[in-house]
C-alpha cells in the first residue's frame, strides 16, 4: 500500500509554480539590463535562458512536460481501475495529456504555425496559426467528455473543470493575444509580461487536474494506493 498526502502534493506543486512565474519575471527584467562585465553577462544571459517562460528546451519547460505526465500517469492509473463505461473517456483524458507533454517537450505545435499562416494568409489573434485546430479540437473534445465529467463526484468535478478552462483560457485565449502583439509590435515587454500569465494559468490549470485526479483516487478503493488529505 501507497500512501499520498494529496495537501502536501498540491502545496508541493503550488509552490514550484510560484517560484517559476518569479524567476520569469525577474528573467523578464534582467533580458534588457545593461551589464559591462563579461561574466556577469554571461550568468544573467544563462539566468534568462533557464527562466524566460516563453522560450523552450529550460526549466520551465521542463516542469510543464513533468507535470503533464504526472497528470497522465494518474489518469491512466483510474482508468485501468475504472468500470467500463468510464475506462474509455480515462484512456482518453490520460492520453491527451501524455500527447500534450510530448508537445511540452518536443515543440510539435508550433511546426503548425508557419504552414497554416502561410495558408490561409491568417494575421492578428491568429498570427498563431496552431490556435485555430487547438481550438476545434478542444471544443470537440469537451462535448465529448461533458457527460462524464458532469458524472463525476463534485469535488472531482470541480476541480477538472476549473483547470481545463484556466487552461484553455492561457493556451488559447492568452496565446491569440500574445500572436496579435508579436503581429503588431514584435516581442515587447508586454508580450513577454503576458506569457508569464499564460504559463500561469497552464500551470495552475494542470495543478488542478492533478488535484482531481488524486481526488479521484481517494474515491476508488480498489487501488493500492491510498491518497489522504
Amino acid at each position: 500500500m501507497i500512501a499520498l498526502s494529496m495537501s502536501r502534493v498540491e502545496r508541493a506543486l503550488l509552490m514550484i509554480i510560484v517560484v517559476l512565474l518569479t524567476l520569469g519575471l525577474v528573467a523578464i527584467l534582467l533580458a534588457d539590463w545593461p551589464i559591462e562585465n563579461f561574466w556577469l553577462g554571461k550568468i544573467r544571459d544563462s539566468f534568462v535562458r533557464l527562466f524566460l517562460v516563453s522560450d523552450e528546451g529550460n526549466v520551465p519547460t521542463w516542469y510543464a512536460s513533468a507535470a503533464l505526465l504526472l497528470a497522465a500517469v494518474l489518469a491512466l492509473v483510474i482508468a485501468g481501475r475504472s468500470d467500463t463505461d468510464d475506462r474509455r473517456p480515462w484512456t482518453l483524458i490520460g492520453s491527451i495529456l501524455l500527447f500534450m507533454s510530448l508537445d511540452e517537450s518536443a515543440v510539435l505545435h508550433e511546426m503548425m504555425i508557419v504552414p497554416l499562416r502561410h495558408t490561409f494568409d491568417l494575421d492578428g489573434l491568429l498570427f498563431y496559426a496552431w490556435v485555430v485546430p487547438a481550438a476545434a479540437v478542444a471544443a470537440l473534445v469537451g462535448l465529448y467528455l461533458l457527460p462524464f465529467v458532469w458524472r463525476l463526484a463534485p469535488p472531482v468535478r470541480l476541480r477538472l473543470a476549473a483547470g481545463g478552462l484556466l487552461f484553455v483560457s492561457g493556451a488559447l485565449g492568452v496565446e491569440a493575444v500574445t500572436g496579435l502583439i508579436d503581429d503588431l509590435y514584435g516581442r515587447n515587454r508586454l508580450y513577454y509580461l503576458l506569457t508569464v500569465v499564460e504559463e500561469g494559468l497552464e500551470k495552475l490549470g494542470v495543478l488542478l487536474a492533478i488535484s482531481a485526479f488524486l481526488c479521484q483516487l481517494r474515491l476508488t478503493p480498489r487501488l493500492e494506493l491510498r491518497v489522504f488529505a
